[in-house]
């Protein structure tokens, strides 16, 4: 389970753990908070630069752009993780927060590698919306709880 950055982080440690033996371990299921991904975001308007540049060149390997896959996952084609068994993965997005169109990408490129991804949006929630007391908090937290139960009760789950 991952929270914006650590959203990404928990993504890509599923794609390591993807290539390894980990038994007796296995990771049954994914959630991922406003997962924080930047690069290119290609749409009516054209092409738009989601996300911090700065941030980004701390976190990147030197002379890598904002479209690295670490930074952006769907510069690459699906069928880089199609054959990859994820876990069963839930994405929770708040429909206000500034990286909602690129997060929502990440979901659509998810399901076109046909992953099990399961995809619940908060419409008028910004970034770390359920940190603060608001209406629809309780539901984030019950959607959370939801998906820990339903994937911890899963006898199917790799």
């Amino acid at each position: 389970m991952g929270d914006s950055a650590g959203g990404n982080i928990a993504y890509h440690l599923s794609l390591r753990l993807a290539h390894e033996d980990i038994k007796p371990l296995r990771v049954k299921g994914l959630v991922l908070i406003q997962p924080s991904f930047g690069g290119t975001l290609k749409g009516a308007e054209g092409s738009t630069c989601i996300g911090n540049r700065r941030l980004w060149r701390l976190a990147l390997p030197p002379g890598a752009e904002m479209d690295h896959f670490f930074c952006n996952p769907t510069s690459q084609p699906p069928s880089t993780v199609q054959n990859l068994v994820l876990p069963r993965t839930a994405v929770l997005l708040g429909g206000l927060d500034r990286m909602h169109d690129k997060q929502h990408e990440f979901v659509t490129w998810l399901m076109s590698a046909k992953q099990d991804v399961e995809l619940t949006e908060f419409k008028n929630a910004t970034h770390g919306f359920y940190l603060f007391p608001r209406d629809d908090t309780p539901a984030f937290f019950e959607k959370v709880l939801y998906f820990i139960h339903r994937t911890e009760e899963s006898k199917d789950s790799s």
